[in-house]
């Protein structure tokens, strides 16, 4: 388990792999409880946009129905909701309102990934990492290895120099350097496709992005053309896979509902776009160590609802570490039940 000691240089308590506010958030909770913590994060940005969030009709996009067919549980619910409104008051008290963020888009490897951003968030958390001596580090190449001496080794190269750091715990909260860094993680995250349309708009609106029926369906406003899209393919169990064709569900229920709202006539269509997102084989999160190295730790796996479990799954994964609660706390996201 984690020790509170003061580490040597290169030997630190625990390394984060990642730099977006998930990763942050995990790194915070660990520095919370005097954990020295270092943040690894790739030397290279993917490329993305994002655009501010528009809470169209008062809608909060952060209840997003989770009715992936029968597959989640009374419990996965539970935890959602119970502890979305103690994830607001976490980030209140880091001057953050979690109802106000970005949608990002991330081109990786040819596919366009869109995520929830929250930039504020980041800077709170990074200042506060900072303030209690935790250490930003980048990569260009790294690699995960079982450790004589602790827990894990982390082999990396930095500005193009070899570097080394021997941990006692790796903590991974991105789908894709999970994906791209741990076999265990290929078959277990999978890619949805997610569909939008294109359609000229018949009255003047002053939104970004506008979100409804609690973030299922959404509006980007692209000057005369809004595009449309919504999430029901992926919560009825539609949308696994990459998928070339455009879901014909998913036109219909946009044409259906804005051209309803008065915003586009549903003949007018002009262009189809598709997004890739991760989600776990099984539709839940996945919250765990890896059976090959032992010492890594993945929290991945939200279905793009992940500030509505981070904050708990963070608090829960930190203090079984630290031996304060039971990992049974966390059984339904457990990487055990692969096994």
């Amino acid at each position: 388990m984690l020790s509170r000691s003061r580490p040597t240089p290169n030997s630190e308590s625990l390394v984060v792999l990642g730099d977006s506010w998930r990763s942050l958030l995990l790194a915070y909770a660990f520095a919370e409880k005097g954990i020295s913590v270092v943040v690894l994060s790739p030397e290279t940005a993917l490329p993305q946009r994002t655009l501010p969030v528009y809470l169209g009709n008062g809608e909060s996009r952060n209840r997003a129905s989770l009715t992936y067919g029968n597959q989640l549980t009374e419990t996965l619910w539970d935890f959602s909701e119970t502890n979305y409104a103690e994830a607001e008051r976490r980030a209140a008290s880091l001057g953050v309102n979690l109802r106000e963020g970005d949608l990002r888009w991330t081109d990786y490897e040819g596919l366009r990934a869109m995520d929830l951003d929250y930039p504020e968030l980041c800077a709170a958390l990074r200042k506060n990492l900072k303030e209690n001596s935790c250490q930003f580090r980048s990569f260009s190449k790294i690699q995960v290895l079982p450790s004589a001496k602790l827990g894990q080794s982390i082999e990396f190269i930095e500005r193009s120099a070899p570097q080394k750091i021997e941990a006692t715990a790796v903590v991974c909260a991105e789908e894709w350097l999970c994906y791209q860094n741990f076999t265990y993680m290929k078959d277990k995250l999978v890619p949805a496709t997610l569909w939008s349309f294109l359609f000229k708009k018949t009255t003047a609106l002053d939104f970004a992005l506008a979100l409804f029926n609690d973030g299922v369906d959404f509006a980007v406003n692209r000057g005369s053309q809004l595009e449309l899209g919504s999430f029901r393919n992926l919560y009825m169990d539609h949308g696994v896979g990459l998928v070339t064709e455009p879901d014909e569900r998913t036109r219909a229920g946009v044409k259906s509902l804005f051209s309803g709202l008065g915003w586009i006539e549903s003949e007018n269509e002009s262009a189809v776009f598709s997004s890739v997102e991760a989600i776990s084989c099984d539709g839940l999160p996945i919250v765990g160590s890896l059976p090959d190295l032992p010492s890594t730790y993945v929290v991945c796996g939200f279905s793009g609802r992940s500030q509505n479990f981070l904050f708990e799954a963070a608090r829960l994964l930190v203090g079984a570490l630290l031996e304060e609660n039971d990992f049974s706390l966390l059984s339904t996201f457990s990487t055990k039940r692969f096994l």
